[in-house]
């Protein structure tokens, strides 16, 4: 049994799996932890029976926090993606140790799962568009502002306008300022996200699969035919197939 832990820029998802069984998950907001040190959600899990415990992070401010707190209560070494543990993937790109390691876990994930060219659509606090050739190789891929930070940016970055919730309009044409808002970004992500598939798969011919991950995930999908799997969990799917071959060969 390990406790894998992916540390983004908003929340702390942990997952406890057996084998390749994910039994339990739980999500905690970074913020929470560094102010209040102290994150109920593990103490559901029984220490005894943890094997490991393996990180992925791309929020040093939270890894920080989180370790600190770990390291008060588990007397197991943390396992960090990357460090202890090899992420058995080519990095196609420009400067490979720039890319979150997030994205590579999906990349490296979904080509364990696929066998296959795959774009990887990940609705997180940034909207990550990624894909792995048919080799198994990153290739890189595009960025975009998730619907959680659009909004705020608008709250933000205007006097006026107000945080709404996203959800699927009935209709385009928003009757008020909120449902505007939200029409906007939600039409403007689907609208962006059909787009940039289109453009990568001229870029990339061969992709077989397209699957999509991310808390948001499930908000987009009826609108987007093309995403033909959603893995809710592909990043701590990847933490775990990266641990396995590390250390259960």
């Amino acid at each position: 049994m390990i406790l894998t832990v992916d540390i983004g820029n908003t929340n702390i998802s942990l997952g406890c799996f057996e084998g390749k069984k994910l039994l339990s998950h739980s999500c905690i907001n970074g913020k929470s932890l560094v102010q209040k040190n102290e994150n109920p959600l593990l103490e559901t899990f029984t220490v005894k029976e943890i094997q490991a415990i393996v990180i992925s992070s791309v929020n040093p401010e939270y890894e920080v926090a989180f370790c600190k707190y770990l390291k008060k209560r588990y007397t197991q070494k943390v396992l960090k993606i990357g460090r202890e543990i090899e992420l058995k993937l080519p990095i196609l790109v420009e400067k490979p140790e720039r890319v979150g390691t997030d994205r590579l876990l999906n990349a490296f994930a979904a080509y364990r799962l696929t066998q296959t060219a795959t774009i990887v659509v990940d609705f997180g606090t940034a909207l990550t568009i990624d894909i792995v050739s048919k080799d198994g190789e990153f290739l890189g891929g595009v960025i975009l502002p998730g619907i959680e930070t659009s909004a705020y940016a608008l709250k933000n970055r205007t006097a006026f306008l107000p945080k709404v919730e996203i959800r699927k309009p009935s209709k385009m044409i928003g009757k008020n300022t909120d449902s505007a808002i939200s029409s906007g970004i939600y039409n403007g992500t689907v609208g962006a996200v059909l787009y940039i598939l289109e453009e990568l798969q001229k870029e990339v011919c061969d992709v077989q699969c397209i699957m999509a991950t991310g808390g948001d995930a499930n908000t987009f999908i009826a609108d987007l035919p093309q995403i033909n799997r959603v893995v809710p969990h592909l990043t701590l799917e990847g933490i775990r197939i990266a641990f396995e071959e590390n250390f259960a060969g």
